[in-house]
């Protein structure tokens, strides 16, 4: 029985011995790692205030350097802007008086009287007057073709359907076979007359409201094909109080 007490007491202080040794390395281990973790948490303390200093000058400096870069550069759009004005300012000036000039050089122009008689040179020059007139017709046109003109005659059944108001005379040296059918068409509109030359004509007549005549001779030479145009007043008037009877003259009704 001693013996056991003996061997127990004597693996007790060898069991006590090595916990305190390990509990002795342990706090010499712990306070190793202490220290270490305080310098390197230093370490880092000091590394992350010099950063953070040098990044505050560094922002600083841009900063600095944004603002004085947008100072130049507003100062230098303001100088080219005033610059730019003092130009405006002088071409607008120097613009005036070229506009000055030109208005007093105008103003001595005698003043230009209206064209109101003119001439046409070719036979697509005197269609298109013609055509131009029907198209102007108010109350009542007179044409008088020593042929017949399909360009025209197409025209005024057209628009003498769309102004049944007016009243249309056509006269011309027609070929019954090849015109017979359109011209009873046409004259079924009931503001369209033709009458029939009995042979072919020697001018070209147009007198649409009394306000404007065409005449141009007949021929086949495009030179000689001058039609005179006019809307003068007194011209007009005096063509027209002719034109009309002696083509009636020299014609018969179509029926």
């Amino acid at each position: 029985m001693e013996k056991i007490r003996s061997d127990f007491d004597s693996s007790k202080g060898i069991t006590s011995e090595k916990i305190n040794a390990e509990i002795k390395l342990w706090d010499e281990e712990s306070a190793d790692m202490d220290k270490m973790l305080s310098e390197m948490l230093e370490d880092h303390k000091t590394k992350y205030q010099e950063n953070a200093t040098t990044l505050q000058n560094s922002l600083s400096n841009t900063t600095r350097d944004t603002v004085q870069n947008v100072k130049d550069a507003v100062a230098d759009f303001t100088l080219q802007f005033m610059n730019s004005i003092d130009d405006a300012t002088e071409l607008a000036e120097s613009n005036e008086e070229k506009l000055k000039d030109i208005v007093q050089a105008a103003a001595s122009i005698p003043e230009i009287a209206k064209v109101t008689t003119w001439h046409t040179v070719g036979r697509d020059a005197l269609i298109n007057a013609i055509k131009d007139a029907v198209l102007r017709t108010k109350s009542s046109v007179i044409i008088v073709t020593p042929v017949v003109i399909p360009e025209v005659l197409q025209l005024i059944s057209e628009f003498a359907y769309q102004k049944k108001a007016a009243r249309f005379m056509l006269t011309s040296h027609f070929d019954m076979q090849a015109y017979g059918g359109i011209i009873q068409k046409m004259k079924a509109l009931g503001n369209i007359q033709f009458r029939q030359l009995s042979s072919a004509g020697e001018f070209y007549a147009v007198t649409r409201d009394a306000e404007e005549v065409i005449l141009c001779p007949y021929t086949d030479k495009e030179a000689d094909m001058i039609s005179i145009v006019s809307n003068q007043t007194a011209y007009s008037k005096l063509y027209s109080s002719f034109i009309g009877p002696i083509f009636q003259a020299n014609s018969r009704p179509i029926k």
